[in-house]
C-alpha cells in the first residue's frame, strides 16, 4: 500500500496522534474538506468520492472511545490543509491524489 505524504505541520501537531494513524487522521481531513468544497459550491459529491471518505472515516477511533483523535488536532490538521491547497497547490493535490489511491489499493471502491 502507498503511504501518504503528509504536508508540513507545526512541530508537535501529529504528535499526538499514534504513527500508525497519522495516515487516516491526514486523509480522513483531506476528504472532509474536499466535501466542504464541494458543498460550498453547491455540488454534490459523487459516490466515489463518499466512499472514499467514509474508508478514511473507519479508519479512525471511534470518537466517543477511550483513544480519540483530539478535535483539535483535527481541526489544525484541516485548516493547514485549507491552507497548502492556495500556498502549495501542487503539493495539496499531491497529497490528496495520495489519499484517494492508498483508499482504492485498500479496497474503498471495491463491492
Amino acid at each position: 500500500m502507498a503511504r501518504v505524504r503528509p504536508p508540513t505541520f507545526a512541530a508537535g501537531t501529529l504528535d499526538t496522534i499514534d504513527p500508525p494513524l497519522r495516515e487516516a487522521v491526514v486523509c480522513a481531513a483531506h476528504m472532509e474538506l474536499l466535501m466542504e468544497r464541494l458543498s460550498a459550491r453547491g455540488q454534490d459529491a459523487e459516490a466515489p468520492v463518499i466512499l472514499i471518505e467514509e474508508y478514511w472515516q473507519t479508519k479512525l477511533p471511534d470518537p466517543d472511545g477511550p483513544d480519540p483523535v483530539p478535535v483539535a488536532t483535527f481541526v489544525t490538521i484541516k485548516d493547514r490543509l485549507d491552507a497548502s491547497a492556495s500556498e502549495t497547490p501542487s503539493q495539496y493535490l499531491r497529497g490528496l491524489q495520495d489519499c484517494v489511491i492508498s483508499a482504492a489499493r485498500g479496497g474503498a471502491l471495491s463491492d
